[in-house]
């Protein structure tokens, strides 16, 4: 069983690479450096307003100083650090995974399956490379929970957070689902634990599935698609202080 991985290269996803190589069925992962922060403050302001897209990059710039030093311990007290650079298989740097050298460089590797987290959307000609189809591992408990900062909503909205594996179509994240859990969270976790339990939960799931089809096959698609539930965007600044007020009553 041939499996390519598409992610952004950080320790999380180092993680998740090295979980599947453990499978011994990771052939190739595509590396896809992402989006700069004036990118997104531009897609953003676009759908959703110029006033939105500051709360959402102001989220974010306030994020990687108030917040480093929770994360890195979270990090370290939830996921081992492997270097990605260290994953046995062939891999490929690029700017988004819709190039046409990711495109080449999949195709190659002719995989039965693509394991997808936190990219960009993906164009239909690369999702639908694979002999079976492409699986996201998305951080939110679905059809509830569709788009970005999912564990996030969940818990403004006091609903469940959770994880899951889908396929991918058009419509992000709402192609049929093949597993799900819900996270069981304590009353002194924080959205990034939260965030961290689902991954950590996801990344069980997703080799799961991986092994299941090296050992008895693909389970078999039925083609269904939720298209009702509401996509979330990014938080903002503004999102984050209602929610820490809110859990500190």
């Amino acid at each position: 069983m041939n499996l390519v991985l598409l992610a952004k290269p950080n320790r999380l996803t180092a993680y998740l690479a090295n979980r599947l190589g453990e499978t011994g069925c990771l052939k190739g992962v595509v590396w896809e450096e992402g989006r700069s922060s004036w990118q997104s403050f531009l897609n953003v302001a676009k759908r959703e307003g110029a006033a939105r897209a500051v709360d959402v990059i102001a989220y974010q710039l306030w994020a990687k100083v108030g917040r480093r030093g929770q994360f890195a311990r979270e990090l370290d007290r939830f996921v081992p650090a492997p270097a990605y650079q260290q994953v046995a298989c062939k891999s490929i740097d690029v700017g988004s995974v819709n190039d046409s050298g990711a495109r080449e460089f999949i195709e190659r590797l002719a995989p039965d399956m693509i394991l997808v987290h936190a990219t960009g959307l993906i164009n239909r000609d690369i999702y639908e490379i694979p002999a079976w189809c492409s699986v996201n591992l998305h951080c939110g408990y679905l059809p509830l929970f569709r788009g970005h900062d999912s564990t996030f909503w969940a818990m403004a909205a006091e609903a469940p957070v959770g994880v899951t594996l889908h396929r991918v179509v058009r419509r992000a994240d709402a192609g049929e689902i093949f597993s799900r859990a819900e996270i069981s969270l304590e009353p002194g976790d924080s959205d990034i634990t939260a965030w961290l339990k689902a991954f950590r939960s996801g990344v069980d799931q997703a080799c799961k599935l991986v092994l299941r089809a090296r050992d008895r096959g693909f389970p078999e698609l039925t083609g269904q698609q939720d298209s009702t539930h509401k996509a979330y965007s990014y938080r903002g600044l503004s999102d984050y202080l209602a929610l820490d007020r809110k859990r500190s009553q």
